[in-house]
């Protein structure tokens, strides 16, 4: 059996929390898991757009810094937006990112515990957004809009929600759920390959897509997830279902999904 890797985690455990009933990793793989008396085949693999570059390290540091502040149950919880121009700026020195940030988190955490009132960071200023919260400026360029996550479970303070990190500084979501028919056919093209009858061994195929970059699939628009459907159920060929999730699933309490069917879509969402 293949040593179970981080995406397959974080979708074994998503797997467990929907009330499915049994679910246990498959030897030898194809499929990774399967769920009941051999009812659904799962596969898992990554989504990303194959041209993070760089920005894939910078977003590893943002997302092992927020993982430092816990947090108690009665306490609020926080999406963190991030905006940063790599390809105008070039990517900051790690080291400076987790710095900046980490006080900046540090005192936010502590301004929510204390009844007086602190001093920001020196290095982080806030800039005026009119109709939402503030919006923290530090000194490596790097933006970020911090929004309540409302009742949502999970042990970390501070969530990673929308990151405009790329390259070219931006990741419309349109653009980048564009990428999962390619993820899709390059998964039935390898299993093809093996010929056999691997296919109809199971009665359902599922497709879990582990979302490392917009982290918080729920949170896009109807419309932006309605714009890809058409092209989605086209390419599912075998698999009833392709479902995204996000890389903080199951240990971050859920931050929901979407759901495609060659019949129809759906977003849940647990904000």
């Amino acid at each position: 059996m293949n040593k179970i890797n981080k995406d397959e985690t974080i979708a074994l455990q998503w797997l467990k929390e929907q009330g499915l009933g049994k679910v246990e990793r498959f030897c030898p793989d194809p499929p990774d898991f399967v769920i009941g008396e051999d009812e659904i085949a799962v596969e898992v693999t990554r989504l990303s757009d194959k041209s993070e570059g760089k920005s894939i390290s910078l977003l590893g540091t943002i997302e092992e810094t927020l993982k430092e502040f816990s947090r108690d149950p009665s306490e609020p919880r926080y999406f963190l937006n991030f905006e940063y121009p790599c390809e105008e700026k070039g990517i900051p020195k790690g080291r400076v990112v987790q710095k900046e940030l980490r006080e900046l988190l540090q005192y936010l955490s502590d301004s929510d515990s204390s009844e007086g009132e602190l001093s920001p960071p020196t290095m982080s200023s806030t800039l005026p957004q009119e109709g939402l919260g503030p919006r923290w400026a530090l000194d490596c360029g790097i933006t970020l809009d911090i929004l309540g996550a409302g009742e949502s479970k999970g042990p970390f303070k501070f969530l990673l929600g929308e990151c405009t990190l790329t390259e070219k500084g931006v990741i419309e979501g349109v653009d980048y759920l564009k990428h999962i028919p390619r993820c899709i056919e390059e998964k039935i093209d390898k299993y093809n390959d093996r010929g056999g009858d691997l296919w109809q061994r199971w009665g359902d195929w599922w497709l879990l897509l582990v979302d490392h970059v917009w982290c918080v699939p729920s949170m896009m628009s109807r419309a932006t997830v309605a714009e890809v459907w058409g092209k989605v159920k086209e390419s599912m060929g075998p698999f009833s279902k392709v479902i995204v999730i996000s890389c903080y699933e199951g240990q971050a309490g859920g931050l929901g999904c979407i759901t495609f069917e060659k019949e129809s879509y759906h977003i849940e969402s647990t904000r």
